[in-house]
């Protein structure tokens, strides 16, 4: 639920920037921010937890079968997320969302649409997700107990958020 507040609080931002940018007045979007607290909520913060569950025991096992120092095992967590976890999540997520806002909107999901916004806007969106994640992931996986990363990564999500509803709304 804290992914979903956290989620919610990005589009927040993004709308009060979007406004701004256009010169209008702040006039909030309800079910766009539904959609992304609970797409936030249900689909986030679960993916998010359970992913970086999954680097940790890859870090693990690292340390176990190989004896890889915590440096090497943060590396290849990094890398995994970087690659693996990002060309899972943000197609999926695009998915999400659109269901949730079509279910928030009594219509039916268009999922031409998030196919085409996958096309149009995914690769600037990794572009950019790779000037924020990977050192926020490095340090988060060599300095933050376990437990915490997940917070961590909320933290830096909300500023991330702002920006990311702008590309999937």
């Amino acid at each position: 639920m804290t992914v979903g507040l956290i989620t919610a609080t990005g589009d927040i931002l993004s709308q009060c920037l979007e406004a701004r940018v256009a010169g209008t007045s702040l006039i909030l979007n309800w079910a766009r921010l539904s959609a992304f607290a609970i797409s936030g909520a249900f689909f986030v913060g679960p993916y998010v937890h359970t992913w970086y569950g999954v680097l940790w025991k890859l870090g693990r096992w690292q340390e176990q079968k190989y004896g890889l120092s915590r440096s090497w095992q943060v590396m290849t967590q990094t890398i995994v997320d970087q690659t693996v976890g990002v060309a899972v999540f943000f197609p999926v997520y695009f998915y999400v969302f659109e269901a949730v806002e079509a279910a928030l909107g009594l219509r039916v999901p268009n999922f031409s649409y998030a196919t085409e916004k996958i096309r149009t806007e995914l690769l600037s969106l990794l572009v950019t997700q790779y000037k924020v994640w990977p050192l926020t992931n490095i340090i988060n996986f060599a300095f933050v107990p376990k437990n915490l990363r997940v917070l961590v990564s909320s933290i830096v999500s909300v500023f991330w958020n702002a920006y990311l509803c702008t590309r999937i709304a």
